[in-house]
């Protein structure tokens, strides 16, 4: 009977605990939240709640709430310009708070919906095409500067003979002009 006393007691007093952690730990990501809606309340020349490249950067620099969900993801500020390009998923070069909190929501918990891993694969076909017709102009491009070669070197052929028949003809006609 004892025992199961201070079982009880033991779980009821660390259920109390895990309350007040869980409290804790949502006081501080509300906290969180609020510091991270000034930095956009003020980031920004015009006050719209969005941050350009340049605004991010100094964010992640100048305010602590934004370094520190980085810092605590293992994100270094050198990768500042990618970690921009990949919350910014519209590319409007303005990344709003939504997108930000939602892109943190994802990196923090690793899981991706199903729309994320489509516009990932949509993403990486374009790509993979995009680089196919870069590796065609390349191609092409090669293609040309071979024909243009050849023609230069034809025209310097070409150029050599015509320096050759004028120097041979000067040659020539020197002789006699000092016969003279």
């Amino acid at each position: 009977m004892i025992v199961a006393t201070v079982i009880e007691k033991t779980l009821y007093y660390t259920r109390i605990m895990s309350d007040t952690q869980a409290a804790e730990e949502r006081q501080r990501m509300q906290q969180e939240l609020l510091g991270i809606r000034a930095v956009f309340d003020e980031g920004g020349k015009d006050k719209s709640g969005k941050m350009t490249y340049e605004e991010f950067e100094a964010a992640m620099k100048d305010h602590p709430p934004i370094r520190d969900i980085f810092d605590n993801m293992g994100i270094s500020l050198l990768d500042a310009r990618e970690l921009y390009s990949v919350l910014d998923w519209d590319e409007s070069g303005d990344l709003t708070i939504k997108e930000f909190l939602s892109g943190i929501n994802k990196l923090q918990n690793g899981v991706c919906s199903p729309w994320d891993a489509l516009a990932t694969h949509a993403i990486v076909r374009n790509n993979r095409n995009k680089i196919a017709e870069l590796h065609a102009d390349f191609a092409h491009c090669d293609e040309e500067s071979s024909q243009w070669h050849e023609q230069m070197q034809k025209r310097f052929g070409e150029h050599s003979q015509v320096m050759k028949d004028i120097l041979g003809r000067l040659a020539e006609s020197s002789p006699k002009r000092s016969l003279s």
